[in-house]
């Protein structure tokens, strides 16, 4: 699924467009893909807003 996230990353707030290819509850991250095609892993933690 595709959505529009912000991200809290090294004390800077990000907002990307991204798919969404794997949630791991157990190392609490997702995994997720942007619009080009590069694979970016994020914490729980990190994540602020989903829209």
């Amino acid at each position: 699924m595709d959505y529009t996230i912000k991200i809290l990353e090294n004390g800077y707030l990000y907002k990307n467009y991204i798919t969404v290819a794997n949630i791991n509850p157990l190392n609490k991250t997702i995994t997720c893909t942007d619009a080009f095609h590069n694979q970016r892993m994020f914490k729980f933690g990190d994540v602020i807003e989903v829209d």
